[in-house]
């Protein structure tokens, strides 16, 4: 094994060591200052220098041969107070007696801090005795006693801590037994008899006991004695390896054994510890510091277990079994779990803010209000179906997505369904809003059509489910698609239906609807179109979507008993929902070319009615410098600058039909967008200027307002 000295380490340049490897290395006594980024420690060795080593092991021994001998004259002056018939000097042996019994019930019960506290309760009860008895003799003995009491609790906390540093309680006994045996023979008078013998055994066989089980304690990491442990901690740490309030971000700690090493605030963000064995480390002020974090980091097994509420942000958990766990509330921000297995795992309302799940397996997961953000990376997926909502005795399977339980998702169905459209949801983030408090508590039926989709067919199979399925109150919210490649229509439901009865009786009828003649099916339309015009509609929505080359997603209205408008920008990113709808237009997919979009835009406004001869500018003068002001803005990336422009086209489109209800209802959306993309702009930018100047006036001409 090699060994990195310490003018090693401080002579590299900062932009060299931070993507060194350490791989094997004896790192013991070093210091790592700085920011070691992605850094290999894997199989390191960590700790104090030899010299100090062998001086921590004299003090410790040293520490348990005094506190043997501090016992020994402890339990002689316990005994003295026995030794005289004097029924003064007996009573407050008895009372000495069972201050003890009480520090050591206390110790063992309730932990060491516990046990000071009635130590101190007793050192005032004391001389509160001598002071009322006002007797030299008892005042001497008195004083005896709070020797005795003093000696006991240094004779259990010196061995307790002896073994803590040395981690070997035969080692640590034998020394102590070694300054009992020397701590006698000097506290016995001259004149002892057997008895004073058995005096001193009797009270040094549980002081020592007591410090054996408190050492014991304390190596198991038990939080009754956690002042004892930060104190050996502290000592064991002075000289030995440092990475406190060091950089780690994204280093590797596998099966690394680290003992006696310093991590105090040092940024563990995604650093990797599988394997990794820990030892008396100082790791105040990081995730390590939580045992059963610590535990979860190294083994990447947490299967079944509760990390309820747990903070874990910046853990690394790739790869880790994570079946059936509950991660409730727990937040996993910045987190790394890439290729976990999260099947059947509880993340209601965990929080996943630039979280990396790629490639992670979450079929049978509960995403009930879970929280995510643009940069939480979603990436391939693996889900065969989630839960919206956690189980209870009355639902035990709640808002399975797909509805229909003998479906499972299709290769892409379930990014499509969970992702949120990240321009849209940075819009919001942009202007410090949580899409988790915009979410609706209805639930949704979610209906797929792969291989192509018959608008006529869709629009019938709707309205029918609609009529008879009264109570289910069937509204539809979104329409997503591309093409034939696959569409999703998205309806809000009544919480007490079954959705997967719904899914079903739904695919039912639009297979018997498909499979009519084209006349007979048309006959239907036409039928039904008359008792409810929305048929038709929704019928232009779906041929949209059919023949739009780019991502579209449009809002609709209720095929209830009652018109119920859904807001245009539909954010449904907890309880039962879990996607954004109501963009429409915006090309997610390929290059984009701002030449062509920015011609396409000219020539659709181009194609408005000039101005009337007046001091006001029209549509066609107002859109035009809307365009300029878009294409001219440094401080709009080319993505949001090809969304806008979208949305300027759709503004033209509606303005050479404004009676068009479909065009208004784009329309409206369009002006949301517009305002969303420059939520994120400072104010004093030209295109927000120009956005608060030519919107309010854009607005009436297209009968808006």
């Amino acid at each position: 094994m090699s060994f990195l000295t310490p003018v090693d380490t401080q002579s590299l340049p900062p932009n060299h060591y931070q993507s060194r490897n350490f791989e094997g290395f004896d790192i013991r006594g070093q210091v790592f200052p700085g920011s070691w980024h992605h850094a290999n420690f894997s199989r390191i060795t960590s700790g104090p220098t030899s010299t100090f080593q062998r001086l921590r092991q004299t003090f410790t021994l040293f520490l348990a041969f005094l506190a043997g001998f501090i016992t020994a004259y402890a339990g002689s002056t316990f005994g003295l107070m026995f030794q005289d018939l004097n029924t003064s000097f007996w009573i407050l042996g008895l009372v000495v007696g069972f201050l003890l019994v009480l520090f050591f019930g206390t110790a063992l019960r309730n932990g060491l801090t516990a046990a000071l506290g009635v130590l101190s309760f007793v050192t005032a009860f004391l001389i509160v005795i001598t002071v009322a008895l006002a007797s030299q003799d008892i005042a001497g003995l008195t004083a005896l006693s709070t020797l005795t009491i003093g000696g006991s609790v240094a004779g259990s906390v010196g061995l307790a801590a002896s073994i803590t540093l040395i981690q070997s309680r035969p080692l640590s006994l034998a020394c102590s037994t070694l300054g009992l045996i020397i701590g006698s023979s000097f506290s016995l008078p001259f004149d002892f008899t057997h008895r004073d013998i058995l005096w001193i055994l009797a009270f040094s066989l549980p002081v020592l006991s007591l410090g054996t089980y408190l050492g014991h304690c304390t190596l198991q990491d038990d939080s009754r004695y956690k002042l004892l442990r930060n104190l050996a901690i502290q000592i064991s740490t002075w000289h030995s390896t440092s990475f406190r309030t060091s950089d780690l971000t994204g280093a590797n700690f596998s099966q690394a054994k680290l003992r006696f090493t310093d991590f105090r605030n040092a940024n563990l963000t995604r650093t990797y510890w599988y394997n990794a064995t820990f030892f008396q480390n100082n790791l105040q002020g990081t995730y390590l510091a939580n045992p059963t974090i610590r535990r979860l980091v190294t083994t990447l097994d947490g299967h079944g277990k509760i990390f309820d509420r747990l903070d874990l942000r910046g853990v690394n958990l790739d790869n880790a079994d994570l079946t059936g766990a509950s991660f409730i509330g727990a937040d996993l921000s910045h987190a790394t779990l890439k290729g976990a297995n999260l099947t059947n795992a509880k993340l209601v309302k965990a929080q996943l803010y630039e979280t990396n799940l790629s490639g992670a397996i979450l079929t049978g997961a509960y995403i009930e209000n879970w929280g995510i953000s643009p940069e939480t990376d979603l990436a391939s997926i693996q889900c065969d179906y989630v839960y919206m909502r956690k189980p209870t005795e009355d639902d035990p399977d709640p808002c399975r997505k797909p509805d229909n339980k003998y479906e499972i998702f299709r290769e892409g169905d379930f990014a499509a369904f969970i992702a949120p459209i990240i321009k849209t949801l940075a819009t919001y983030q942009k202007q410090n809003v949580d899409p988790r408090e915009l979410s609706v508590s209805a639930k949704t039926l979610d209906l797929y059509h792969y291989e192509g989709i018959d608008p006529s067919a869709t629009a019938i199979a709707l309205q029918r489910l609609a009529e008879q399925h009264p109570e289910a109150n069937l509204q539809i919210v979104s329409l997503e698609g591309r093409g034939d490649e696959k569409i999703r229509v998205q309806a809000t439901v009544a919480d007490e239906v079954d959705r997967s009865e719904l899914s079903e009786a739904y695919s039912q009828s639009y297979r018997e609807i498909k499979s009519l003649p084209y006349a007979d099916l048309q006959l239907l339309l036409k039928g039904m179109e008359e008792k409810d015009a929305r048929i038709r509609s929704l019928e232009q929505m779906v041929t949209t979507a059919l023949s739009s080359n780019k991502f579209y997603v449009e809002s609709y209205h209720s095929l209830g008993d009652t018109v119920s408008e859904k807001s245009s920008i539909n954010i449904q990113a907890g309880g039962d929902i879990g996607n954004v709808s109501g963009i429409t237009g915006g090309d997610v997919s390929g290059v984009i070319n701002l030449g062509e979009i920015s011609g396409d835009v000219t020539n659709t406004i181009n194609q408005l009615p000039d101005a009337l001869p007046s001091n006001e500018p029209g549509l066609k003068e107002l859109l035009s410098q809307l365009q300029v002001a878009i294409e001219a803005e440094p401080e709009l990336p080319d993505e949001d600058k090809a969304e806008a422009l979208e949305q300027v086209k759709v503004l033209a489109e509606a303005g050479q039909n404004p009676e068009d209800n479909f065009l208004q209802k784009a329309a409206k959306t369009a002006m949301k967008i517009l305002k969303g993309t420059t939520a994120g702009l400072s104010e004093t930018t030209k295109l927000v200027q120009e956005c608060n100047k030519l919107l309010p006036l854009i607005a009436p001409l297209l009968l808006l307002v």
